[in-house]
């Protein structure tokens, strides 16, 4: 989510993107050339590590839908690159629910 919401703020943020993009060249040791690829890669080399560490989901912890407005009132975004709306906040959330 964040890599998508930087890419549409892509002229505030470039050197948050460049960032995710190198990340995404050392993790997969391919350089696609473009910064918008390299994040890409970046988020399918995520996916897969999520998915090979069975990375428990959120419900395991007791977390209900309900609660995510409580979190999200509560949360400091001040170190996330991205501004997130509550609703793309809480659709991370769910995504991992």
């Amino acid at each position: 989510m964040n890599i998508n919401v930087l890419l549409n703020q892509a002229s505030k943020n470039n050197s948050y993107l460049e960032k995710y993009a190198t990340a995404g060249v050392i993790l997969s040791g391919i350089d696609s050339e473009s910064v918008e690829g390299n994040c890409l890669q970046l988020i399918n080399i995520l996916k897969d590590l999520i998915q090979k560490t069975k990375m428990p989901r959120l419900s395991t912890y007791g977390l209900k839908e309900e609660d995510f407005n409580k979190i999200v009132e509560k949360a400091a975004y001040r170190t996330n690159p991205a501004d997130l709306t509550g609703e793309q906040a809480s659709e991370i959330m769910r995504k991992r629910l």
